[in-house]
């Protein structure tokens, strides 16, 4: 008899699919706070993922190496006439030179073109002159994206527009969601506090969670994971490489003061409380004055990624710190920040660096540092001036200090698999 010689074969079960989360983030802190979520799931590989990004994000993610899709890469032959109101929304708008003509066109068209969908053409038009991009909340057109790339979570932060049409948008397609809030959430306290609004809710801090339970959410939805964006500030070595960077500045021996600026909206996003957008440049001007008393003072000027400040100048007392300079270095290396509701203010905290806090913007109600124990309020440019010679001259320093910044970034990754998987 002859025996054959039998080799099993072991089957394997086919390797189960990666989860996938599509990310959806405007530029500014936002972007910041995403970026290096993305980047760790890049790198381990737990999560495939795409970002949706928004505005200045894509040129953020740029920089870093990190391929992201804009509007425009979901633009049809059937959006025409969302493209010709884009353009004719563009012709109105200070062009921002890290946003391609083509994405701005397509942002602002599409998300238009929804708002007519929901309000009809004369009320949209009504309400883009009052609020202007505030008035967008573009959930159909999310859906249509969201639909397309068909991931397993949407994870976007807390701004509205299409981030919180990322959301909505989710929860009709029985998507899960996860939202990052950047920071204390005021304006955004009842939508985020809303049961459901995201499976998760990941929050910066203790106050944040008390806040969002106030308004009905259950504390289960809510995660303290930190911010990611501020992880860096505890990477070793920061104070070393701020002296080194410190140390090829001409004005290193000067009392370094910091604007963090940012853009001054024409009105409440939310109440429609008018703005003023030439309060930057205004506070600029000031600052820029009375620097020139002070011969041993320097003003550092840093505006914010969506800011068009082309009337920020370099003087003999006055430099201009661009988006290409890294923000951790300049907090470690400064004396003292000047802001509105920056959250630059809030990470040069972090860092045990006292603020001088202007309640001048529209959205003053999101950040008052005066009340958080970090700052010396300042109204007017003489108050402005006195609590800076408080701090740099009779070293005023701020009554309550924040915990130290670091492992943000693996509590959101987390929090996002939890609920991808």
């Amino acid at each position: 008899m002859v025996v054959q010689k039998i080799s099993r074969v072991t089957q394997q079960s086919p390797a189960k699919p990666m989860k996938k989360a599509l990310f959806v983030t405007y530029g500014g802190g936002h972007a910041k706070m995403v970026l290096p979520v993305v980047q760790q799931f890049l790198r381990d590989g737990r999560l495939q993922v795409q970002v949706l990004a928004l505005t200045t994000a894509r040129a953020l993610f740029a920089r870093h190496g990190v391929a992201t899709l804009g509007f425009h890469d979901f633009v049809t032959a059937a959006d025409a006439q969302a493209l010709a109101w884009g353009h004719e929304l563009c012709a109105s708008t200070a062009r921002h030179p890290e946003i391609e003509p083509q994405e701005s066109v397509a942002y602002l068209g599409l998300s238009f073109a929804d708002l007519v969908a929901d309000v009809g053409l004369e009320l949209a038009r009504s309400r883009y002159a009052a609020i202007g991009r505030a008035a967008f909340c573009p959930v159909h057109r999310l859906s249509n994206i969201i639909a397309q790339l068909r991931p397993d979570v949407v994870v976007a932060t807390n701004t509205r527009r299409s981030e919180m049409a990322a959301i909505l948008a989710a929860r009709q397609l029985g998507i899960a969601a996860v939202c990052l809030v950047d920071w204390f959430p005021v304006g955004d306290a009842q939508v985020l506090g809303t049961p459901g609004y995201a499976d998760r809710v990941c929050v910066p801090n203790q106050a944040s969670l008390v806040r969002l339970v106030e308004e009905g959410r259950p504390a289960r939805d809510i995660t303290v994971t930190g911010n990611p964006a501020f992880d860096s500030l505890a990477a070793p070595g920061l104070q070393n490489k701020a002296q080194k960077w410190l140390s090829n500045q001409p004005w290193r021996t000067r009392k370094k003061i910091l604007w963090a600026s940012q853009p001054e909206p024409i009105a409440h996003r939310i109440t429609g409380a008018p703005g003023n957008p030439a309060l930057p440049e205004q506070i600029f001007d000031w600052l820029r004055n009375m620097v020139a008393r002070h011969p041993d003072w320097h003003l550092i000027a840093r505006p914010h990624p969506s800011e068009n400040a082309s009337f920020m100048q370099a003087g003999p007392q006055c430099s201009v710190s661009l988006q290409t300079e890294p923000l951790h270095l300049l907090l470690a290396s400064i004396d003292v920040v000047v802001c509105m509701t920056s959250t630059v203010g809030y990470e040069a905290a972090l860092l045990g660096k006292p603020l001088v806090h202007i309640p001048l913007s529209v959205h003053g109600d999101e950040a008052d540092y005066t009340q958080m124990g970090l700052a010396l309020k300042a109204a007017e440019p003489g108050q402005i001036e006195q609590a800076l010679v408080a701090i740099l001259e009779h070293h005023w320093l701020p009554p309550h200090k924040l915990p130290p910044p670091g492992g943000a970034t693996s509590a959101a990754c987390q929090v996002i698999v939890e609920v991808a998987c």
